[in-house]
């Protein structure tokens, strides 16, 4: 067995597999981020705190017998993991993606979550996103919780960038990592709350970006991309070690929450307010797991908590990349005016 350890929040989460190929994905992904560890057979050098087996193979295992708790429908497109079907059973659940995935997932604060994958999940680079699928529900009951968006760090303070695919986030992005933001994660975002605020944890993960992307920001031709095997997506990967200016931001409390749009016409970049009611709404469709019944007082109060805790705002890009970090720097700057 071979383990690649990372560090999410305060909690060390293994990864183990017995296939090369699985443990090939997630060093990937994840290879290059500060405070990850990959261990062989008869290492221990690391304690986790939770624990995700994932092993390759042919078939799955039969779908459980009893109630289905939740049915998520099939997702655009050809590829990925497609439809999510949810059974709870005594202590935990099981997710199971039929012919993609099979998982059983313990719903205490302890535990180990184990589960099956077939070759597509690995050829259609969906692996990532069923791993953090997968450690989800135990990451909530210790107190951490996921987001869907790109998190950066400017003086200690975090801002968040949402939206759906395509909305502009990832471009918005890597403009502020290139006039010297420190990257905390991108597409998804551990939280916490803690005694000064909603926290954003540093959170490994891909970076992919889209053609479009390269095509405004030249300096991304200069890192090897490889594309996607989900050629649903067009998108291209972009390996972070590659990234002779990217600086690493640490966790920090989330100051301002930014819902980038394109603008189909060149014009000025704009910043205008969201109101926070409008803010919380979307934060719940960005995070939410609806089945998962007995977490979602608490999810609700931390991203309630986030939205009452944060400025909100709506970025209007309109072309003019290298005028985004100051727009933006200059909500922190005039935060620190009223301290």
């Amino acid at each position: 067995m071979k383990r690649l350890f990372i560090r999410l929040g305060r909690l060390w989460v293994a990864l183990v597999t017995d296939d090369e190929r699985v443990m090939g994905y997630w060093e990937a992904v994840f290879t290059g981020w500060p405070q990850v560890r990959v261990e062989g057979a008869g290492e221990s050098g690391v304690e986790a705190d939770l624990v995700l087996r994932i092993y390759l193979a042919d078939a799955l295992p039969s779908e459980p017998e009893g109630e289905v708790v939740y049915e998520e429908a099939v997702a655009e497109g050809p590829e990925g993991l497609g439809c999510l079907r949810v059974y709870e059973g005594e202590g935990g659940a099981v997710l199971v993606y039929p012919e993609r995935a099979w998982v059983e997932v313990p719903l205490v604060a302890g535990g180990e979550a184990e589960g099956w994958v077939t070759l597509p999940v690995l050829a259609y680079g969906a692996l990532e996103a069923l791993t953090f699928t997968c450690l989800a529900p135990m990451l909530r009951r210790r107190g951490y919780y996921f987001l869907h968006a790109f998190a950066a760090a400017w003086a200690g303070e975090i801002v968040l960038l949402l939206g759906a695919s395509g909305s502009g986030k990832t471009t918005t992005g890597l403009s502020l990592l290139l006039a010297g933001w420190g990257l905390v994660t991108n597409d998804v975002v551990l939280l916490s709350a803690e005694a000064e605020g909603v926290v954003a944890w540093p959170t490994p993960c891909s970076l992919s970006v889209t053609a479009e992307t390269m095509a405004l920001l030249p300096v991304l031709r200069e890192v090897p991309v490889q594309r996607e095997a989900n050629r649903f997506n067009q998108k291209f990967n972009c390996p972070v070690t590659r990234m002779a200016w990217l600086r690493w931001g640490e966790a920090g409390r989330v100051r301002h929450l930014v819902w980038p749009r394109v603008k189909v016409e060149a014009g000025d970049n704009r910043l205008g307010r969201c109101p926070r009611p409008l803010a919380l709404a979307r934060l719940l469709g960005d995070s939410m797991d609806r089945w998962d019944g007995t977490q979602q007082a608490s999810h609700l109060a931390l991203l309630t908590a986030l939205a009452r805790g944060s400025d909100a705002w709506e970025l209007t890009l309109g072309g003019e990349l290298e005028g985004v970090p100051k727009l933006l720097q200059q909500l922190l700057i005039k935060e620190e005016d009223h301290v």
